[in-house]
């Protein structure tokens, strides 16, 4: 598990989530040559926290991508603002429910009238003066 969250660290959307990974796995396995002097239930703890811990920095960081993914022109890329509602509501902190809803919402309002479909397709293979 520990080799897979430095593969995905690479790619990283926030600078500083790599090294933040990498120090946390090399904690980690400073930790593996302790079993003989520490209590092997206490290291087995510290693996599973820093494994959590590791999981959530990089669930952080794919949220921050999300965002910066419908900032400016791209605000109607309903795929990503979906997804983006999906990982905020399972990332369950406190207002995440809240920050959910207003994201789907986005899709369903215009200036005009509520309950209008606010969505557009974004396609490589159509341009924008059909």
């Amino acid at each position: 598990m520990d080799r897979l969250f430095q593969v995905v660290s690479k790619y990283s959307y926030v600078v500083g989530t790599k090294e933040k990974i990498d120090s946390l796995l090399q904690f980690g396995q400073s930790l593996d040559g302790l079993e003989t002097d520490v209590n092997a239930d206490a290291v087995l703890e510290a693996e599973k926290s820093n494994i959590e811990d590791a999981w959530n920095i990089l669930f952080d960081d794919c949220v921050k991508a999300l965002e910066a993914c419908i900032e400016g022109d791209l605000k109607h890329y309903h795929k990503a603002r979906f997804r983006l509602a999906q990982a905020l509501f399972s990332r369950n902190r406190t207002n995440d429910k809240e920050k959910a809803k207003e994201e789907l919402g986005f899709c369903f309002k215009s200036n005009r009238s509520l309950f209008t479909i606010n969505m557009w397709e974004i396609d490589g293979a159509t341009k924008k003066n059909r």
